[in-house]
């Protein structure tokens, strides 16, 4: 799977959450997403279901921006082989 293929499906999930979420908590500024901290919690468990990660809590920091957070799935699939 390329990058563009990730962003794509992290986008679409985003899209999902935001509309079930609503416009409270932390903001993905770049995508105009808005996560609380349960939002968070979903995207960890969606990246670490849909694209078979392992995510510690310094991997949080990554997700700020979709990019950030595509930036920290092919560092993670790069890092374990």
């Amino acid at each position: 799977m390329d990058r563009e293929e990730i962003l794509a499906r992290v986008l679409a999930f985003l899209d999902v959450l935001q509309d079930e979420e609503g416009e409270t908590g932390r903001s993905v500024p770049d995508a105009g997403y808005v996560l609380d901290s349960l939002a968070v919690v979903q995207v960890v468990t969606f990246l670490e279901e849909s694209f078979g990660l392992v995510l510690e809590r310094s991997d949080l920091d990554f997700i700020d921006t979709p990019e950030g957070i595509v930036d920290l799935v092919l560092a993670k699939r790069s890092a374990n082989g």
